[in-house]
């Protein structure tokens, strides 16, 4: 949760920058849609990591491990062999 926390603020902190550039008229319009939508963008990533760390948080251990086990291809070799 901590990290969600952090890029919460990190958001607000480019958010009030840029407020006062607006104010200041440092940014043309068309630079300002296009850091809205990445922005945005961000913003459904923190919103899709956060619901993702909720129902990881959620599971036991061994659901975890389970879960991760089943994410391996069935092909991973166990032992390096050697070329000859």
């Amino acid at each position: 949760m901590i990290w969600g926390k952090i890029i919460l603020l990190l958001l607000q902190m480019a958010h009030s920058l840029l407020e006062l550039a607006e104010k200041n008229k440092w940014i043309s319009e068309g630079e300002q849609r296009a850091i809205a939508a990445s922005s945005l963008e961000v913003a459904r990533k923190v919103s899709i990591g956060k619901k993702i760390l909720e129902e990881v948080s959620g599971l036991s251990d061994q659901q975890v491990d389970d879960a991760l086990r089943a994410l391996e291809p069935d092909s991973v070799p166990t032992k390096l062999e050697p070329k000859v």
